[in-house]
């Protein structure tokens, strides 16, 4: 099975000053999961929610979405795998790191560099088992 990243957007998008203040990693929450379509049995969509606070009290708050395709139909065995829960969210995450910082960026604020994640590590802390 080939899969591609087809796409990347943004759904929504908050930044507001807070009283907050940051702490030493910017990121507030991070949720992410995959999602199916009906219509569409050869693609699937990776969600990101995310809310951060800057060094410069910032609030930043995006739901984004990647949108990958295969060159064959969604089995449930795939659905069930690491791929879309761990592999696509890695291979997604750069984009909304990059949407991040050049949102700042133009906004008139620090770009901030998110840290990177093990999504395999995050994967089993959601489904509670440490690695």
């Amino acid at each position: 099975m080939n899969l591609q990243l087809k796409d990347t957007k943004i759904t929504n998008m908050v930044l507001a000053s807070s009283s907050e203040e940051a702490g030493s990693d910017p990121i507030q929450n991070l949720e992410f999961s995959p999602g199916y379509f009906e219509e569409s049995d050869s693609e699937f969509v990776v969600r990101f929610k995310i809310s951060l606070i800057t060094e410069e009290n910032v609030s930043l708050k995006i739901d984004f979405e990647a949108l990958f395709g295969t060159d064959e139909p969604l089995t449930s065995e795939f659905k069930e795998s690491h791929f879309p829960r761990v592999n696509a969210p890695a291979i997604a995450y750069p984009f909304l790191r990059s949407v991040i910082s050049n949102t700042l960026l133009q906004a008139g604020y620090q770009p901030i560099i998110l840290p990177a994640i093990n999504f395999t590590r995050a994967v089993r802390v959601e489904e509670g088992s440490e690695a």
